[in-house]
């Protein structure tokens, strides 16, 4: 009886020291685990970093647009007051011009020194209908001025005549856009 109970004993042990190995087996698997585990949140941690690093670029490229977009309308709101201010002047040389013929040469010098401006205006004014109808009533005074006060066979009202059909026709492709 005793050797029964002693091969019963010794199956006993060898079922717990299989259980034991099998045992230690699947601590392996979960160590190998938890080790996959912890690889995994550390790439998840720098996923997330690199997230927010992104945020706060994305954050900056908003403001900078913001910026620009505020810059953009402050340029728009002097453009429409130097338009304005130019209309303006342009109705005060007419008024000169029509009381005194040396009021010519001054719009004839105007007219040179204004062209650059008003090239770089035309380009700057985009989209903006009000504004070109602005700049093209403008020149349109222009034209009456010049037609009123004009020399015949003067190369000066000619050379500013033809400045003048150069603006209307950047203003016009403008407008074909």
């Amino acid at each position: 009886m005793s050797e029964e109970r002693l091969n019963r004993f010794e199956t006993r042990m060898d079922t717990m020291a299989g259980d034991l190995g099998s045992l230690k087996a699947d601590v392996a698997v979960l160590k190998t685990d938890v080790a996959e585990l912890k690889t995994d949140v550390a790439v998840l941690k720098t996923d997330v970093a690199v997230l927010k690093t992104d945020v706060a670029v994305l954050k900056t490229d908003v403001a900078v647009l913001k910026t620009d977009v505020a810059v953009l309308k402050t340029d728009v709101t002097e453009l429409k007051g130097a338009v304005a201010s130019n209309t303006s002047a342009i109705g005060e040389l007419r008024i000169a011009v029509a009381g005194n013929t040396s009021g010519i040469e001054d719009l004839r010098r105007h007219m040179g020194v204004l062209h650059e401006e008003v090239l770089d205006r035309i380009r700057a004014i985009g989209e903006d209908d009000s504004l070109r109808r602005e700049m093209r009533a403008g020149f349109a005074e222009l034209r009456q001025i010049l037609q009123d006060h004009i020399v015949v066979g003067d190369a000066a009202d000619r050379s500013a005549s033809a400045r003048l059909d150069d603006h209307e026709r950047r203003i016009r492709t403008l407008e074909g856009r």
